[in-house]
């Protein structure tokens, strides 16, 4: 009960598959829980019924820990550390306004704090700071390019907002 999950190899998807199965049993959990309280001994003390009623945690604010993957992370010798990331290029219905979207990006910005994250290298280490900073939405227009050159529009468009993310920032 006082092994770490992620020491054990725990990590954000099984996180949730943990939190499914307290669910599904009655109990109420959070994935950022698991992040919070690492061993069965900690999270035991922080479980609660489903009836029970959980308020907003509201923006968060300050330091958060990072966790073992990110620790290993940052203090590796990568010279790019802002380029290993994920990408997807998703698409969506052409009846969505820019307007819509962009509405849609800030609510989800504000509802997953983590989004928001900036890295700081302090004398200590590195650092995950609560950001307050709410990228706009980018709109790129393709219509003038032919159907050859879209996918090598898209690809060169990826590429350029690849290379323009930036940990600490």
């Amino acid at each position: 009960v006082t092994d770490n999950f992620f020491e054990l190899g725990g990590d954000s998807i099984i996180s949730i598959q943990v939190v499914s199965r307290c669910v599904r049993e009655g109990l109420h959990l959070h994935p950022q829980d698991i992040f919070e309280y690492q061993t069965i001994s900690e999270l035991s003390g922080h479980l609660a019924l489903s009836g029970s009623v959980v308020g907003d945690q509201g923006d968060q604010q300050g330091v958060s820990t990072l966790l073992p993957i990110q620790q290993w992370y940052l203090s590796g010798g990568y010279s790019n550390k802002s380029h290993y990331n994920q990408s997807q290029l998703l698409m969506i219905d052409k009846s969505i306004s820019t307007s819509m979207l962009s509405q849609v990006v800030v609510a989800l910005l504000k509802q997953h704090d983590a989004l928001r994250f900036r890295y700081v290298e302090g004398s200590l280490g590195w650092e995950q700071h609560y950001g307050d900073f709410y990228a706009p939405l980018a709109e790129e227009d393709l219509r003038g390019l032919s159907s050859k050159e879209v996918s090598t529009g898209i690809t060169g468009l990826c590429d350029k907002y690849q290379r323009d993310l930036d940990i600490l920032k």
